[in-house]
């Protein structure tokens, strides 16, 4: 993958390795020695950096060691690199014994979208319950419990957004037994709505398991307690995050807790399980967990022609809905200059009142096409201030080099005081949609063509947008030309491409409130 300049520069340069015997610098003893004897020498014992050459070593290193300390911008070009909005397990810890009250202590890291997850599992044999919980002296939430008889419960508690740290949680019971207590925290978490599912399941036997309906990408999560001292084995697909059991007295009044995660997970029936070594009574509560998506901040497929956006404008060119080409649904946008020359223009725009977001949309040349070596090209998407093409910042366009129809980006450099260009190396043809996406703010913006990065610059230099328009504004010295728009979204992250027969949610004014093939979905940031 490609890093800007000022991530590599944060980045180590050099692991430090023993030659002797292989251990890594962070063992040595404090005379610079390693734990062999052999003298710490940086030039004969560096090696590359493990995190260059492992791109989950490197995610963690950026997401857990960089992140606090970059600032805004480079933290939302970190994100945009390393995206979290898919769940990601962060830390685990655990507790166990016979009390009326479990602390222990906590870590969760400075990463976005946190949840946390407390589960209990206890040898109810007086009915005994949880009566609170608390993260940092702040109280959770209790999502759901599952009792068998005066055998065994499980509960599990939650708090969105803890407090990054290693912090203390305390678990109160309304009295005294023999207890497995667990945390997790997660990343990427829905904050809105963190749950789709919960669920839970009691018996007798050696294979506890419990079911639910989870929605496209979610975690499962699932505590388990099973009366005695049998061994739990977590099944296919899980994540073990703790397995304890308790001791003292008879075997039957100890508990084994085991808490256990799964994702991401596909729509539909889903099920957590383990086999124990022998039959015994058993609970299990399990909850679907969504993960965060992004938000939109408009979004129309011209299907009510333009009355969605801010405005329209034009002249000598024509903007108008059309029944034909449409990416989805009956119609989209038809763009057609009948007469070439400059300063044609013709357009919709949406005022938004933001500065950060990413513009996505599908884009149909059907005929004519630039100039050779204008490098205002054929524009069709572009970001600006209030209205449309007033104080224009930012296009996205097609460029002819004289052989090939490029995908390319113009815009305007403050610091130069000039009008800059950039083409991509992937060509144009006719009569094919192709989904363009720009991310673009003041200092840097990436284009993607079919969900590729295809183009990135994080050292421009140009106003921050408040406004998106479709269409040409102001094009260069350009023969006549007509091509189609549609499925037009405005978010703040990268959305990509359309899943086959879906569409989005919007979560503002205007647009289509609902997809043109009847489903629904939320926006969200892709994994890398």
């Amino acid at each position: 993958m490609n890093l800007p300049l000022w991530l590599l520069r944060l980045l180590p340069m050099w692991d430090y390795q023993c030659p002797v015997c292989q251990r890594r610098s962070d063992l040595l003893f404090d005379n610079d020695r390693c734990r062999c004897g052999e003298l710490f020498n940086p030039e004969k014992w560096r090696i590359p950096p493990s995190i260059l050459k492992n791109r989950k070593e490197l995610r963690h290193y950026v997401l857990n060691i960089l992140f606090p300390k970059l600032s805004k911008h480079e933290q939302r070009i970190a994100l945009k690199l390393f995206p979290p909005h898919s769940i990601s397990f962060d830390s685990a810890s655990s507790a166990q014994g016979s009390a009326a009250s479990f602390s222990w202590n906590h870590t969760t890291n400075s990463l976005s979208y946190r949840l946390l997850l407390v589960a209990v599992s206890i040898r109810n044999d007086s009915s005994q319950t949880v009566s609170s919980v608390t993260y940092d002296s702040v109280s959770l939430t209790r999502l759901r419990v599952d009792t068998n008889s005066t055998n065994v419960r499980t509960e599990i508690w939650y708090l969105l957004n803890p407090t990054y740290g290693t912090k203390q949680i305390v678990v109160s019971l309304s009295a005294s037994a023999k207890t497995v207590c667990g945390a997790i925290t997660l990343m990427g978490v829905n904050q809105a709505t963190p749950f789709s599912a919960n669920n839970g399941a009691t018996g007798s036997s050696n294979s506890p398991l419990a079911s639910l309906t989870s929605e496209a990408d979610d975690w499962l999560f699932a505590v388990l307690a099973a009366r005695g001292t049998v061994t739990a084995t977590e099944g296919a697909g899980q994540t073990n995050r703790w397995n304890l059991v308790t001791s003292g007295g008879l075997a039957t009044t100890n508990v084994r807790g085991c808490g256990s995660t799964k994702g991401p997970v596909t729509a539909g029936s889903q099920s957590m399980s383990w086999t124990l070594s022998a039959s015994a009574t058993w609970a299990v509560s399990v909850c679907s967990i969504k993960e965060e998506p992004g938000t939109t901040l408009f979004s129309d497929g011209f299907e009510n022609a333009f009355t969605p956006w801010t405005g329209v404008t034009n002249s000598t060119a024509t903007i108008t809905q059309s029944a034909r080409y449409p990416h989805h649904g009956r119609f989209s946008a038809f763009v057609s200059n009948a007469s070439a020359g400059e300063g044609h223009y013709a357009y919709v725009y949406k005022d938004l009142g933001a500065s950060l977001f990413a513009l996505r949309l599908y884009f149909y040349w059907a005929s004519g096409g630039p100039a050779s070596g204008d490098v205002e090209g054929m524009k069709f998407a572009q970001f600006s201030g209030a209205n449309g093409a007033t104080d224009l910042y930012f296009s996205v366009l097609v460029y002819y080099d004289g052989t090939n129809y490029l995908f390319g980006v113009h815009y305007w450099n403050i610091t130069v005081g000039e009008w800059l260009d950039a083409q991509s190396a992937v060509t144009v043809s006719r009569n094919q949609y192709y989904c363009v996406e720009i991310d673009a703010t003041s200092t840097s913006y990436t284009l993607y063509i079919n969900g590729k990065n295809v183009l990135s610059d994080d050292t421009i230099d140009c106003s921050a947008p408040i406004c998106i328009a479709v269409g040409d504004a102001y094009s260069g010295v350009t023969p006549t030309y007509t091509y189609y728009l549609d499925c037009i979204i405005a978010a703040d992250a990268y959305a990509g491409p359309e899943a086959a027969g879906s569409a989005w949610k919007v979560l503002d004014r205007g647009g289509d409130q609902r997809s043109k093939t009847g489903f629904v979905r939320s926006l969200k940031l892709k994994v890398s």
